[in-house]
């Protein structure tokens, strides 16, 4: 690497002196399931002169992806002798990529939310009626096991539509700016001692400056209690949950990371659902809808044996109005 802008300090957090003078400096930024595509489509242009324009993922210094795009300049020349050197430019689409998921992820919730709705009230009062019903069957044939499963059945269903009725509830939301790291620090000091029960300890990367985000900061800090009690009952004792912040030119994120004990979640789109047994926490699903609520994203991926949660949300908007909050 022979030159990079001030840029590059900025989207990958290595200097100027970094990127030129660590060996395989770029090859080494990007994804290891990229690397390979990306090496040979380098080569290639190299050897062709011919453009290209690629997407793939770079490693940000302090391990956070970037996703970004590649495109190189076609020299001034024509023909395919070649030349030493390629230059080109990286774009961050890590915007783009996080909005085209909110877009997907929205339309599921529209689905879900529909369906919710519909299911809940075409279940209600049926399911009073069996619920009764057994309760006074169960009074005249008390000796009759099977009443009783019936019975509890029912409870347990009554409270899955609970569930969904606490999801579709409207939510208020009291949107001011708020410090990220401030917020964290209260919640995982408050769940400090479930992480010492377990003999956990809490690696917390902020990153340079304070991160600001514009959201109700009572709700925010239920969603990172519950993602980060979460975390907890997933890990091992003596494990370690990392929470790291870092921002791109228009959101906030906040990652959310612990093993997994061993335990894949075979169908990661379930945990969004509201019908799910719940503990004491609000639940993912409601989790999921608050951020979205917020203008954010809640977004969950598995590496390896590890489960990953990232919230992703919204820079307060700049204003030249000294009378703005």
């Amino acid at each position: 690497m022979e030159f990079v802008n001030e840029t590059c300090s900025w989207m990958l957090g290595y200097s100027f002196e970094e990127a030129t003078n660590i060996p395989n400096w770029f090859l080494d930024r990007i994804h290891p399931d990229d690397r390979e595509t990306i090496k040979e489509q380098l080569e290639s242009s190299l050897l062709s002169c011919l453009p290209i324009s690629l997407e793939c993922r770079l490693f940000h210094k302090d391990g956070h992806l970037v996703y970004v795009i590649l495109k190189s300049i076609p020299p001034s020349t024509n023909g395919g002798t070649g030349k030493d050197y390629l230059e080109g430019f990286v774009v961050d689409i890590s915007d783009r990529v996080f909005m085209e998921r909110a877009l997907v992820q929205k339309e599921k919730l529209n689905t879900l939310g529909a369906i919710s709705a519909e299911v809940a009230h075409e279940i209600r009062n049926p399911l009073t009626c069996i619920g009764g019903f057994a309760q006074r069957l169960k009074k005249k044939l008390p000796d009759l096991h099977e009443c009783e499963i019936i019975f509890k059945e029912s409870q347990r269903l009554e409270r899955i539509l609970v569930r969904i009725r606490d999801y579709l509830k409207p939510v208020e939301i009291r949107r001011q700016k708020c410090s990220v790291s401030a917020t964290l620090s209260y919640c995982t000091d408050l769940l400090s001692p479930e992480m010492e029960r377990k003999e956990m300890k809490c690696v917390f990367d902020s990153g340079p400056g304070e991160l600001m985000v514009y959201a109700d900061p009572e709700i925010l800090t239920q969603i990172f209690i519950n993602l980060v009690r979460n975390a907890i009952e997933a890990e091992d004792k003596g494990g370690a949950l990392s929470i790291k912040t870092f921002e791109t030119l228009q959101e906030i994120y906040i990652e959310v990371r612990n093993r997994t004990a061993g335990m894949k979640i075979k169908d990661p789109e379930l945990l969004f659902l509201p019908f799910a047994e719940g503990g004491e926490s609000i639940g993912l699903p409601l989790c999921y809808r608050l951020v979205k609520e917020m203008g954010g994203l809640l977004t969950f991926k598995q590496e390896r044996d590890f489960m990953v949660f990232t919230v992703s949300l919204p820079k307060p908007i700049q204003t030249s109005d000294p009378m703005a909050s």
